[in-house]
């Protein structure tokens, strides 16, 4: 991956929002280099591409695709807290 890239991205993101904080969604190494960088504020991270890793920073970890779920394809995703949201008011 090109992490200066995916970096300069979510940097650019987020001067254009104002107010709103970024997250990534990506491999073990997206999301701990963009962690360890300060590129992002959520990381939601999938088993794919990550070798059985599970970063400390995944807010969400995406651990299984195409769930069979009322006939709908669906992919299984196991939540840790402060996955970000926005306000309605």
């Amino acid at each position: 991956a090109d992490y200066d890239a995916i970096e300069a991205y979510l940097r650019a993101a987020e001067e254009q929002i104002p107010g709103y904080r970024v997250g990534v969604y990506g491999s073990y190494t997206v999301v701990e280099e963009m962690a360890h960088r300060g590129a992002a504020w959520h990381f939601w991270q999938t088993y794919a591409w990550s070798g059985g890793k599970k970063s400390k920073a995944a807010n969400i970890y995406q651990h299984k695709n195409d769930v069979s779920m009322a006939g709908i394809g669906v992919d299984l995703n196991k939540s840790f807290g402060n996955e970000g949201f926005w306000y309605v008011e």
